[in-house]
C-alpha cells in the first residue's frame, strides 16, 4: 500500500528543491491517489500498469521508485 505525500504538482513545474515529474509519474500520482479517494486501497501493479497503459509492470515499478524518491508517494509496512 502507498501513502501519497502532500501535494501534487503539474508535470512541468518546479517546487523547491524536487525535480520535475514526467507526465507518467504525474498520471500515475494521479490515479493512484484517485483509487485510495474512491477505494480505500492502494491498486495494484496490474491496475497501474493498465491505467497507464504500460506494457510490463517494470515500467510502473520504475514510476513508483522515481515517486518515492522526489518524496510523492512512501511504502506503508
Amino acid at each position: 500500500m502507498y501513502r501519497v505525500s502532500g501535494f501534487v504538482p503539474r508535470s512541468g513545474r518546479r517546487f523547491g528543491e524536487k525535480t520535475v515529474l514526467t507526465r507518467k509519474q504525474n498520471e500515475l500520482l494521479l490515479f493512484i491517489n484517485k483509487r485510495l479517494n474512491d477505494a480505500g486501497v492502494s491498486p495494484s501493479f496490474d491496475e497501474m500498469k493498465e491505467a497507464l497503459r504500460l506494457k510490463s509492470k517494470s515500467g510502473i515499478h520504475r514510476l513508483i521508485t522515481g515517486l518515492e524518491e522526489r518524496g510523492f508517494l512512501r511504502r506503508l509496512p
